[in-house]
């Protein structure tokens, strides 16, 4: 009689740690899972955390493609464009930390410094979206003084004068 008892009847049945085990095993399974808890947890701001991670990761697929060959087909494009956009969304409109903005920052930079795939004016227009603190300006200017080309010391140059407190550039 056990063995045709609902699901939802034996997850009831569970003791605490073997739902907690139950749970775990099924986050480490499964980005879904992982996202599904978050939400019902309501911390938006780790489910935004792994959609930017997400997305970025289809569109730097893509990317990293059309730097190697520099440029590609038009539906890769635009499907890119389309991830990108998403991004873009969440950098908006999302609750996300800090750290999680430098971490897109950080990755996203790699393909950025190749400049061959065109989708160096987009993505820069990304990391100005996630800079949204003088912490996240600064790790910006790191990371484009580390292969720096003329235009992005204009960048810089930018940043400094329009974007950083005026505290930090005395």
């Amino acid at each position: 009689m056990e063995n045709h008892r609902s699901l939802e009847d034996k997850i009831k049945a569970l003791e605490k740690p073997q739902l907690q085990e139950l749970i775990s095993e099924l986050i480490r399974k499964s980005r879904d899972c992982k996202k599904l808890t978050y939400i019902w947890l309501g911390d938006t701001e780790k489910v935004n955390e792994e959609l930017i991670q997400e997305y970025w990761q289809y569109a730097a697929e893509i990317i990293s493609e059309f730097n190697e060959l520099g440029g590609g087909p038009e539906e890769k494009e635009e499907e890119a464009y389309e991830w990108l956009e998403e991004i873009s969304q969440l950098l908006k409109t999302g609750s996300l930390s800090s750290e999680a903005r430098q971490y897109f920052i950080d990755d996203a930079i790699f393909e950025y410094q190749k400049h061959n795939s065109g989708f160096d004016d987009r993505l820069m227009e990304f990391f100005f979206e996630a800079c949204k603190s003088d912490e996240d300006w600064e790790f910006l200017i790191q990371k484009l003084k580390e292969k720096p080309s003329e235009w992005d010391l204009q960048l810089i140059e930018e940043i400094y004068g329009k974007h950083l407190s005026k505290k930090n550039t005395s």
